[in-house]
């Protein structure tokens, strides 16, 4: 199986072979045969440039949307940063709130048991010690005569 760039050099073998040959017809179809074939390799040429045109539009816009999406990327990240530091201020704030009603529902239980009839205002004063029990009996009799 031949490839195109092999039968064009086929071909010019050829027409250099006919182009030696001393025939006078020979001459004039080799002319013919070498411009066929400059015609169809710039047939080919057009192609090639028609088609790195083609491919150079389609990387330039490539390159353009690439650098757009790049942009966007860039203000999304600024504004996920933007909406997580909001959110964490929230969850603080939030935690706030909570610790303050925590310790207001505290002082208030406290207060409320403490002055409001939680209980005998003397019962908070330590019982009084109980007399030590007697180290001997021979006191008692002692004492007793």
């Amino acid at each position: 199986m031949a490839t195109k760039g092999t039968e064009m050099s086929d071909r010019a073998i050829l027409l250099g072979r006919s182009l030696r040959s001393d025939e006078p017809g020979a001459s004039s179809a080799s002319i013919e045969a070498v411009r066929e074939q400059v015609d169809g390799v710039a047939d080919i040429m057009r192609d090639n440039m028609h088609q790195m045109l083609e491919r150079d539009e389609a990387l330039s816009s490539l390159a353009k949307k690439s650098e757009a999406t790049a942009r966007s990327a860039g203000a999304f990240h600024v504004r996920a940063r933007g909406a997580r530091r909001g959110m964490q201020l929230d969850v603080c704030k939030t935690n706030a709130i909570l610790a303050a009603l925590v310790l207001l529902a505290l002082f208030l239980l406290t207060w409320w048991f403490d002055f409001l009839g939680g209980g005998d205002p003397d019962a908070t004063d330590p019982p009084p010690a109980a007399a030590p029990p007697a180290a001997s009996g021979n006191l008692l009799r002692t004492s007793a005569h």
